[in-house]
């Protein structure tokens, strides 16, 4: 009696890897942002990846997330992961991460910085004198002031206004402030305070 052959026919199946962004591709500087590369059937420990920026390499390992914990504008792009195991391997369809800035660049820069002295730069001895530092900005990011008298900070001087109850001789000179957030920084042009003679 004759043999009939059989014949086993293995068939591997390609990988599809397909890229999620997690919460949402469109941020705002700042946010935390995962992208994941998956392999829906495969076994994630015989998985290693590559991951793409704009089409170019940028980092591989077996980790499947790349995580963001601050993403920043430098950051957007389109992002592609290939995943690859001893069956092959597979390159995921591109995903833009877009990034926005949180403010415009108008709130977020100081754009300029004056001294204003009253009631006159030219006050008598005794006399009150105010100076205080202007600031162009609609920003509504704290800002720190650092105030300087004939090129040398004053570190007694805090915020936004110098006071002199009873000004003195003493007090006279060129005072310019300095003003910053975390966004930008500005230096006043300097004014002169002149302390005259009772």
């Amino acid at each position: 009696m004759g043999s009939v052959g059989c014949c086993t026919q293995i068939i591997i199946n390609a990988l599809a890897a397909v890229l999620s962004v997690t919460p949402y591709p469109n941020l705002r500087e700042g946010e935390m942002v995962t992208l994941t590369c998956d392999v829906p059937g495969e076994d994630k420990q015989d998985l290693y990846y590559s991951w793409y920026k704009n089409n170019v390499w940028i980092k591989e390992g077996t980790a499947r997330n790349l995580v963001f914990n601050a993403v920043a504008i430098g950051d957007a792009g389109y992002y592609s992961c290939k995943a690859q195991n001893d069956k092959g391997s597979e390159m995921s369809q591109a995903v833009g991460l877009s990034v926005f800035c949180e403010f415009s660049k108008a709130q977020k820069c100081v754009s300029s910085a004056r001294i204003v002295i009253t009631p006159s730069s030219e006050v008598h001895e005794g006399q009150e004198a105010h100076l205080s530092c202007a600031v162009s900005t609609s920003s509504s990011t704290p800002s720190n002031y650092t105030w300087y008298k004939d090129g040398r900070p004053l570190s007694e001087a805090h915020g936004n206004s110098l006071e002199f109850l009873q000004v003195a001789r003493s007090d006279a000179g060129s005072y310019y402030c300095r003003v910053e957030n975390e966004r930008s920084s500005k230096s006043s042009t300097s004014a002169t305070l002149s302390v005259l003679c009772k």
